[in-house]
């Protein structure tokens, strides 16, 4: 398990990208998210028209870097408001990288499944990131 500390400002980051990333969808797709579970499936149509982008410009990650955060915080915040997680800082591979925890252990990060999503494809799926993070929700088979 990484070491994991939470962040106020980090969220404050996050808050402000996922509203961009409602403004965008508003503005670009004609979509409305409304911070459902739901809406991560529209989100997964942004994230691969994003990418069917990405690789007809192939822009550098400095430049899709405001697309992945607008996606990964969006799927951030609504797992958030949803469900309860909290935005912070952990270590991975000796780099200090931005994520959520699920209390009571479970760590993610968004914004990074976000930036595979545009990169590399449709095998990082946002609906079923999303799918597999409820999962941890679901109450446990009792025999």
């Amino acid at each position: 398990m990484s070491e994991f500390q939470p962040d106020l400002k980090l969220q404050q980051v996050a808050e402000a990208y996922s509203r961009d990333l409602v403004t965008f969808a508003l503005k670009q797709f004609d979509l409305d998210l409304d911070w459902s579970d739901e809406s991560i499936l529209a989100v997964e149509g942004i994230g691969a028209a994003l990418h069917h982008d990405y690789r007809r410009v192939r822009p550098t990650d400095q430049q899709i870097e405001p697309y992945y955060r607008m996606l990964g915080s969006y799927v951030g915040e609504v797992y958030r408001r949803n469900h309860g997680a909290d935005w912070g800082w952990s270590m991975r591979n000796r780099y200090r990288i931005p994520g959520m925890k699920r209390h009571p252990d479970t760590l993610f990060w968004p914004w990074g499944r976000a930036h595979n999503r545009i990169v590399r494809g449709a095998d990082d799926n946002l609906w079923q990131y999303y799918q597999h993070l409820l999962s941890f929700d679901a109450p446990e088979d009792t025999p």
